[in-house]
């Protein structure tokens, strides 16, 4: 069940946007401003661990246009394993190369954060451009990814604001 909306009354500073159980225990997701960098982040929290933060971003921007620069082609169908907080999809669809985009994520929650628009860069997601479905799971890895979300090449190209 989520508890979005239960954010303490405290601290405008601090927002948690969403938790969920899942399978692999309790996935968060707040939002808060930073007084150092000035800046509002994301945070995501599985099972009281840290995962990702959008403070830091630079990986996961790099693992996208690195791959793109090393992969030769005019119309490019690219899959991105893991949503997250949307960086690595977003840098991918910088590329004008690229036809079409499908994210393949082990938590459905996660998809769900974009399609309710709880991120900043959701905005692609929530596009009419815009599919999701949702594979089987099973015993193998390639199984255990359970949902997924397909971007195409709309006009004008799907493009973070």
């Amino acid at each position: 069940m989520s508890r979005a909306g239960r954010s303490p009354a405290w601290s405008r500073r601090f927002e948690e946007l969403d938790a969920q159980e899942t399978r692999l225990g309790l996935l968060t997701l707040r939002r808060r401003i930073d007084p150092v960098l000035h800046a509002e982040i994301y945070e995501v929290k599985l099972g009281g661990e840290f995962l990702m933060s959008s403070a830091f971003t630079v990986a996961e921007r790099e693992l996208a246009r690195l791959g793109l620069a090393a992969t030769p082609g005019k119309r490019l169908d690219i899959l991105v394993g893991g949503l997250g907080l949307g960086y690595t999809a977003v840098e991918a669809l910088q590329d004008d190369r690229v036809h079409s985009l499908t994210v393949v994520d082990a938590l459905r929650e996660v998809i769900g954060w974009h399609e309710r628009g709880l991120l900043r860069d959701s905005g692609s997601c929530s596009d009419t451009c815009t599919q999701t479905a949702c594979s089987p799971s099973g015993p193998t890895i390639r199984r255990t990814m359970t949902s997924s979300l397909r971007w195409r090449r709309c006009s004008p190209p799907l493009r973070p604001t």
